[in-house]
């Protein structure tokens, strides 16, 4: 994100500016980071508890690499239910992060200010994420081929993406289509 700034401001891109994001405030990017961690735990968690539940215990777990093709046909609707709900519980963690990092970082709030923002900030734009998850996921899968090599070219791309959406999210005025400098969607 700093390396996308710098190169929006005119500057040069240089290997000590894409590293240079654990020097600016580091409590509070280390904050957000304890928060997925935990958050990612949590969702672990409920998904395993739920597993359980659908499938009868641990009894079930071992059923399911039996030889039995039917057992696992008769569960795997189950076994996607427990998927859904744990896609849907891990959604407000992303977006609880997805632009804390960067505001944290340019605009020297705490991490539980950033993690709001970020998600008044995706709750505001829920039509754009919608649009660009899936054609993330389709990207995602293109990269992946290749034996992952995709990835590569990928994780910047979606880095950039990242910071031209916190742009047009927190620093653009609508009205004016001019930069305000203030960081409430």
């Amino acid at each position: 994100m700093l390396a996308c700034h710098q190169q929006d401001q005119g500057g040069e891109i240089s290997i000590s500016s894409i590293f240079s994001g654990f020097s600016n405030n580091p409590a509070q990017l280390a904050l957000v980071g304890v928060f997925y961690f935990l958050a990612n735990i949590a969702i672990i968690i409920v998904a395993i508890i739920l597993m359980l539940i659908v499938l009868g215990g641990f009894e079930g777990f071992s059923q399911l690499s039996a030889e039995d093709p039917d057992l696992v046909i008769r569960n795997i609707f189950n076994i996607l239910l427990v998927v859904l709900i744990s896609l849907s519980l891990y959604l407000p963690v992303v977006m609880a992060l997805w632009f804390a990092p960067a505001l944290i970082v340019f605009h020297d709030v705490t991490a539980i200010q950033a993690i709001s923002l970020s998600i008044r900030g995706c709750l505001h734009n829920v039509l754009p994420f919608l649009i660009y998850g899936i054609v993330v996921m389709v990207l995602m899968i293109l990269a992946t081929i290749p034996f992952m090599l995709g990835w590569f070219v990928l994780i910047p791309v979606l880095t950039s993406s990242i910071y031209i959406s916190y742009k047009d999210v927190y620093l653009r005025n609508p009205a004016t289509s001019e930069s305000t400098g203030s960081i409430a969607p």
